[in-house]
């Protein structure tokens, strides 16, 4: 669902609208779901002792009102020259699921859309969701 947020610019006159994506303020349990998920690489690292960080992001990519989790994991033990441990998660469910697993330096969610779903990059490739994942748009 879009809105519109409209901005009323005095500079000549003019009204200006301009879409923007609303700012959602996700329940609390769709990061439990998302960190959950990670819970084995978290305590993976932590056993050969390593302090992971993680970082995630919970953006709704497909306009059903409930968030994905786009999520990547630092740690000495995990990461290599190719990047870190990264996923793209379903959380409609119970549980987390993965619809997208890569390596990544980089996980970011792009502007464009293939069909309902927001496309993402995966360290500056471009990744659509197809049959049910995110792949690469080759």
């Amino acid at each position: 669902m879009k809105h519109l947020l409209v901005f009323a610019l005095l500079a000549a006159g003019a009204l200006f609208l301009l879409p923007c994506t609303p700012t959602f303020a996700f329940d609390s349990s769709y990061r439990a779901k998302a960190m959950a998920f990670l819970a084995q690489d978290i305590t993976d690292a932590r056993s050969s002792g390593s302090n992971p960080k993680v970082f995630l992001n919970l953006v709704d990519l497909n306009g059903d009102g409930i968030p994905e989790a786009l999520a990547r994991m630092e740690s000495p033990d995990s990461c290599g020259t190719r990047g870190c441990p990264a996923y793209v998660l379903d959380l409609s469910g119970p549980t987390a699921r993965s619809i997208g697993d890569f390596t990544a330096h980089s996980l970011t969610v792009l502007p464009t859309k293939t069909g309902a779903w927001r496309d993402v990059s995966v360290n500056g490739f471009k990744q659509v969701f197809q049959a049910s994942k995110y792949m690469s748009a080759r």
